[in-house]
This record gives structure tokens, sequence and C-alpha cells, in this order.
């Protein structure tokens, strides 16, 4: 390996590094490496209670036809309709939050006329809503899409059919034919700036070379030099606990497929299904996938029947629900900050990139904010 020059290496294998790395592969020699056993960056498979599922936290694409299209016609998925069985949900302070302006949301159990004027009213902070209903009917879900095609179509809410792992089976399939090399279960000791190219010194003591090195927001590398001597400090870095609650829940009813913001919980900041796309759970019993606000260090019962009671107020589940079983998930994740981003670039003469992914406002954002380059 210590042989081997490439014209771009990118580090970390994220869904949209591995689409840059497959359009890069087009016109150069191109290498991915990540530290995982398999792309897809967080989108992997994980296991609980007995089930592997396709994603630990089986985020929806957001509701935009070019998105479907792209993901049909270059990855070669399938993709299927599950609106009539997703509810997007919020509890009362809907505003003040990021709402992706070409979303379509449930707002299910709309809990007082108030809330449903400040959704009439949403255009005095910048976003156009056209709603299907004069009035709220706090006892029945209601769609109200904040966006809507000029030709007022109707958005539908696709996905994966078959879920997140046949995702990451045609990203390992995309690399493949576009020629790209795949490096996995490689960590980035060094990576180290010369004049006229950039050297990864890898933990399995081998050395790889490139002109240009694409740099994910969150593979930050254990040391960075200029030259053989002068280390590069990263000043603006940060680190988040993406902490996970897995919930096995047993209840009457529960909503399919959903994804569920809340805004003013202390606790919770996304909810989603786990097991859309697992057949043989048995009836009755429901497996989510929590996102908690910060670090968990104790998870008391209280605490857990509080979460599944939040779920129950907006209604996405029924007031019978109990947890039989749970699992805690913690991941600490290092972030490179904008100024170090900049600097990171200055001192190497653009031959370091760092990809920021961050902004977008998730992985559908994401992959359509860089869809012309991976055309």
């Amino acid at each position: 390996m210590d042989t081997q020059q490439y014209d771009i290496i990118l580090i970390g294998a994220s869904p949209v590094m591995c689409l840059h790395a497959a359009s890069l592969a087009r016109h150069h020699k191109v290498l991915l490496v990540d530290r995982r056993d398999s792309v897809g960056g967080v989108w992997q498979s994980g296991d609980f209670d007995g089930h592997t599922f396709s994603c630990m936290v089986p985020h929806i694409l957001e509701p935009h036809p070019g998105l479907y299209d792209f993901l049909e016609s270059h990855l070669g998925l399938e993709m299927e309709d599950v609106l009539e069985e997703s509810c997007v949900a919020f509890t009362e302070d809907l505003f003040g939050q990021k709402l992706h302006p070409y979303s379509c949301y449930y707002l299910h159990r709309v809990s007082s006329p108030a809330l449903f004027e400040q959704v009439k009213q949403a255009t005095q902070q910048g976003m156009t809503y056209q709603t299907f209903v004069d009035h709220v009917n706090t006892n029945n879900p209601m769609l109200a899409p904040h966006y809507r095609p000029t030709d007022n179509s109707a958005i539908g809410v696709k996905f994966m059919k078959g879920g997140t792992s046949t995702f990451r089976q045609a990203l390992t399939d995309k690399l493949a034919q576009s020629g790209c090399d795949v490096l996995l279960e490689k960590n980035v000791d060094n990576l180290k700036i010369l004049p006229d190219s950039v050297t990864l010194e890898l933990d399995d003591g081998n050395s790889i070379s490139a002109k240009q090195v694409y740099l994910a927001q969150h593979c930050i590398p254990d040391k960075v030099t200029i030259g053989h001597l002068q280390p590069f400090e990263f000043i603006k870095t940060t680190q988040h606990h993406n902490s996970t609650l897995q919930l096995k829940v047993r209840a009457s009813f529960c909503h399919r497929f959903f994804y569920a913001y809340f805004p003013i919980s202390t606790s919770i900041y996304i909810v989603s299904r786990m097991d859309f796309y697992v057949e043989e759970v048995e009836p009755g019993i429901i497996y989510l996938a929590i996102t908690l606000k910060g670090h968990a260090s104790h998870l008391a019962p209280e605490f857990l029947d509080s979460l599944v009671q939040q779920l129950v107020t907006v209604g996405l589940m029924s007031e019978d629900a109990q947890i039989v079983t749970h699992q805690y998930v913690e991941e600490i994740r290092s972030r490179i900050g904008m100024d170090d981003m900049v600097n990171l670039g200055l001192v190497s003469d653009g031959k370091v990139r760092v990809i920021d992914m961050t902004l977008t406002g998730g992985l559908g954002r994401a992959i359509y904010d860089n869809m012309i380059s991976f055309l």
C-alpha cells in the first residue's frame, strides 16, 4: 500500500462522500478511506433485542421529486410511496426551529386552534403554507404542506424499498462501477501536507499519497502536520454526543413510518421507527430510536416513561404503550469548524479540502445540495 499514488483521496465514507468519490473516479484515480467496516457512515446496521435493523435511526427522506429521481436513476434504488403510512409530529412550539422549505409534514393531532393559526401565518416568518383545511380538527390528523410545486400537484413521501441496507449496498455498487478504490477499517494517524502532495499515514503503518485530499467534516485525523515538523492545530473543533435510545415497546397502535421532531422537549430531539421493513416482529411490538438532546448518564424508569408519554400525547402511539426493554447507544463525534476548514485549505494551498455537510439539514438535503457535482 505504501507505493500507491492517487490523484484524490477521500477520508470518510458517508453517503455524500461516497457519491463524491464515485463522481471523481470517472476522471481521476481515487481512493475512499474509512475507519468502519462498510460504507455509509452512521447509516449502519444495528443489533437490538435479537434483530438486525437496516439503520440505527432510519431518517425519512424529505419529499423532493428531484431527489427521488436521482436516487432511482443514479443508484438504481427503488423508491416506494410511504406517505399514507408516515407521520411527522410536532409539539406545541412549532416555530423558531429549522423547517425545510421543500418538505411536507403531517401535523398530527394539532393541539389547539392557536397552533393552527401559527401555521396559517407562517408566511410572516419567510415560509409559504398552503393548507388543505381552514380550521383545525384536534381529533384527527391534518396535512399541511409548506411547499408545493408551481403546478400545485401533490408531493409524495418516499423511502428506499428494503430500507437503508439497500442504500448502503447501492453506494457500494456505485463505487465499484466507478472504479474507485475503497480501503475500510483504516484510521488516519497523520495527515502530512507536503509541498507537492499529501500523505496519509495509516494506523497499520502504511502510507498513501495523493495530489489532493477531501476530508469529511466529522473525520478528523489524529494528527495533521505541515511538512516534516510543523503541526496544524485545530482551534474550532467541537464534539457532538449522538445519544440514541432504542426502545422495544408494546402497544395496540403505532404509526408504521414516522419521523417526529420535539422542539420544546428538554430530552427528545428526533424519534423514528426502526422496524418499518422488519416483517418478523410479533404483533403489537414496536421498535423505536430516540435521539436524545445531550448525554444521558442515567436512564431512570420514570424518564423512559416520560419519553413514551410524549409520543402518546402527539398521537404517534396508543395510550396503552409500555416499554418492554431498552438499549442506549452513544457515539461521540468531533467536527471541524469553519475557521479550521478555511485555515486547512490555506496552509495546504488547496490540497486539503474539508467537505461541510452539517448545515444542510439531513441526508436528503445533503444529497440534494450536492447533486450537481454527482452528475
